[in-house]
């Protein structure tokens, strides 16, 4: 007899609260990407969704700054791009450099130790850039280093790594490097090709403005020629780029390589549509305006930034939880008494800074005013005397 699971609980139609996103993703989707998600769903072999395809290349191609043909959007989040980058370009027998100066530098670190390559770490001050001259004498004191890894923008402490001078020098070493352009694409200038990024890989719910669920990668020719001269192939199927390049997103005839998610690649079409509709240099300053709004704002209210000006993520923001307050106490305020998300620190610097995102839709001064304002009453009802409003006052 087939035995039945029964349950005596209701389950109500699913209803969710609108929140403010301003932490350090996802952020709020713009409306038009939420509104392309609900179009009729094709098959993944349907020649409309092949021709949305195309589309999502190009674009993305745009948003890089790349000519790469292989540029796609992996079926996953961040860490399943930062994991197919890696394991793909990395083998055993290979020396990598790991230059780490926050939570995603290491995790980078822990992905490459899983290739059974030789690994040697770089630890920098979280919070603080990275040392080019010391990078550099690494590299000329382990002349066997063939792979960098590096943090663009580090989500985790915001700050914002010399990603251009660090690919120079390891290419000056015959080094290929892996860049993480998570909180950077979209919203922060990155010019894939003009620096000479070989790889790189990122996310759609922050800049983009779509929901979480792909990893958009960039990977250039010298990287494909490293990838195709591999002893055995990658420790991977699902993620392992030549294959999905050569089945899937970058075949004449495309055929089945895993059933792609259709409404997310309609999102991220619109979202990359919106950007270049924007036009990607006006995104990328209204993303500076409005942090160094933010950043006067907080900075007039009393409040100290963990990163000095000209070293931060235009992005995401961090600034140093006061002393007198309660951190966990303060987000939870926020979201229950103001529907607004801000993330704690990560790693070492948990409870001791607040991660503050102004990232794609809601990179506008309104949310800036917004969340001052929330912030204001919170602090106060902590016993902490400031004032947002000549803060908004001057940056009105």
């Amino acid at each position: 007899m087939r035995s039945t699971l029964v349950s005596n609980k209701k389950f109500s139609k699913l209803n969710i609260t609108p929140k403010l996103l301003l932490g350090a993703g996802p952020s709020n989707p713009n409306p038009e990407v939420l509104e392309a998600m609900t179009q009729p769903v094709v098959g993944h072999l349907d020649p409309t969704f092949l021709g949305i395809m195309d589309d999502v290349h190009e674009m993305l191609k745009i948003a890089f700054q790349t000519s790469n043909p292989m540029t796609l959007p992996l079926s996953g989040t961040g860490t399943a791009g930062m994991e197919s980058c890696i394991l793909n370009l990395v083998e055993p027998g290979d020396t990598v450099l790991g230059i780490e100066n926050g939570y995603f530098g290491h995790r980078m670190i822990e992905v490459a130790k899983r290739s059974r390559a030789n690994i040697i770490p770089l630890a920098f001050e979280w919070g603080k850039p990275v040392e080019l001259e010391v990078i550099e004498q690494t590299l000329k004191d382990n002349p066997s280093i063939n792979v960098v890894l590096a943090v663009h923008a580090e989500t985790s402490t915001g700050v914002l790594n010399p990603i251009k001078d660090i690919a120079e020098l390891a290419h000056k070493y015959d080094s290929l490097i892996v860049a993480d352009t998570v909180t950077s694409l979209g919203g922060v200038d990155l010019q894939i090709d003009n620096w000479n990024i070989d790889l790189s890989y990122s996310v759609t719910q922050k800049c983009l403005g779509c929901p979480p669920g792909l990893a958009p990668v960039t990977v250039n020719q010298a990287s494909i020629e490293k990838i195709e001269r591999r002893a055995v192939p990658p420790n991977t199927w699902y993620y392992d780029l030549l294959l999905l390049q050569k089945t899937y997103w970058g075949a004449e005839q495309r055929t089945y390589h895993h059933t792609a998610p259709i409404t997310m690649i309609y999102g991220l079409r619109e979202g990359l549509r919106l950007l270049v509709e924007e036009g990607i240099e006006e995104r990328i300053q209204k993303h500076t305006d409005n942090c160094n709004a933010l950043r006067k704002g907080l900075e007039i209210m009393g409040l100290e930034m963990l990163v000095p000006n000209g070293n931060n993520i235009s992005s995401l923001t961090t600034v140093k939880v006061p002393k007198e307050i309660n951190d966990q106490q303060l987000r939870s305020e926020l979201l229950k008494n103001h529907n607004i998300e801000i993330s704690a620190g990560l790693g070492t610097l948990s409870g001791q800074v607040w991660r503050i995102g102004l990232m794609g839709e809601n990179s506008k001064r309104e949310n800036v005013f917004r969340f001052l304002e929330a912030l204001e009453i919170e602090l106060k009802a902590q016993g902490m005397n400031v004032s947002a409003k000549e803060a908004i006052n001057q940056l009105a």
